[in-house]
């Protein structure tokens, strides 16, 4: 191997590492997302009668939409 192959798979590592830093930052953010979300809709939930009705439709329409996507692909 050549300086020039040395160099560039030193680059390419460097590369990797860095994407994957950032897809390992990304994934942690959006669980932190998540987590506070959760947390404050639970919060809502407790507290507000039609909070929680307007949520089980979504729930609910999202479940039927799902279901007539996976029989699209059938």
């Amino acid at each position: 191997m050549n300086t020039t192959n040395i160099l560039y798979y030193l680059w390419r590592g460097c590369q990797m590492y860095r994407s994957t830093m950032c897809f390992a930052k990304g994934v942690g953010a959006g669980l932190l997302a998540c987590a506070v979300l959760t947390m404050l809709s639970s919060r809502a939930m407790k507290k507000n009668k039609h909070f929680r009705h307007k949520t089980h439709r979504a729930m609910n329409a999202v479940g039927d939409l799902m279901h007539n996507v996976e029989y699209m692909f059938r």
